[in-house]
């Protein structure tokens, strides 16, 4: 792979604890990491149930006291906490949640929640296809492209595919997209899902855009919170 978007971002939630997704509809995604994520919290967040701290009083002798335990999540670990579902499919380190192949979707998931009150990064590369708003090298139209969901709902689950790329019918959740079809008119109620932002060259383009959803579930946007990729995917690079 030739290209490479890298999204970085120190998150903080509202809620204490929160489960991650990464979803794509219609469209090849690809996930090469040589450090998939790395996970920082404190040891009573990151136990997944086990209310564990480290005691101050404890004497540990020359070694330094540390409140916090990183976890890091790497291609030889990753199968512990993260699961493939509907047409997602892992082969070595590489993880494709579509193929190049019409009415495809699928997810990549983790077994426990996290707590979001604690920062943390994630590393990769993406591969959004050959097709995007305005351009296809075989008259085919590309469809929706791949989100990161951010949601306190129980983990596993996925939202509607389509317009809202996974997000959609989550209440109260958040998450950010790589959008290779620009919904330009309003979905159909039961997408779930607003009109995309129309930021200055949307006709013309894929896009990142952070998104949300209210009570009901509805993905909401904002222009400001959407920008035209500088680099576009050509040749599924």
């Amino acid at each position: 792979m030739k290209r490479e978007e890298v999204v970085q971002k120190n998150w903080r939630a509202r809620k204490k604890h929160g489960s991650w997704l990464f979803v794509s509809s219609l469209l090849v995604f690809t996930l090469l990491a040589p450090t998939t994520a790395k996970l920082t919290g404190s040891l009573r967040h990151v136990s997944y149930g086990a209310e564990r701290e480290i005691d101050p009083s404890v004497n540990l002798g020359n070694a330094e006291y540390n409140p916090k335990a990183k976890l890091i999540v790497t291609p030889d670990n990753q199968d512990t906490f993260f699961t493939t579902s509907a047409n997602a499919h892992k082969d070595g380190n590489v993880v494709t949640l579509t193929d190049d192949a019409p009415s495809r979707k699928g997810a990549y998931t983790l077994f426990n929640k996290i707590s979001l009150s604690e920062s943390f990064e994630l590393v990769g590369k993406i591969n959004i296809g050959s097709r995007y708003e305005g351009y296809s090298p075989d008259g085919v139209t590309g469809g929706d492209g791949v989100s990161f969901v951010f949601t306190t709902k129980e983990p596993g689950v996925v939202g509607l595919d389509g317009a809202s790329i996974g997000l959609g019918g989550i209440p109260n959740s958040f998450g950010f997209k790589l959008d290779t079809y620009h919904n330009t008119s309003t979905p159909n109620g039961a997408a779930k899902s607003d009109a995309d932002p129309k930021f200055p060259g949307y006709q013309n383009g894929a896009f990142g855009a952070f998104y949300h959803t209210d009570g009901g579930g509805r993905a909401r946007y904002a222009v400001s919170d959407a920008k035209r990729l500088t680099t576009q995917p050509t040749n599924n690079e």
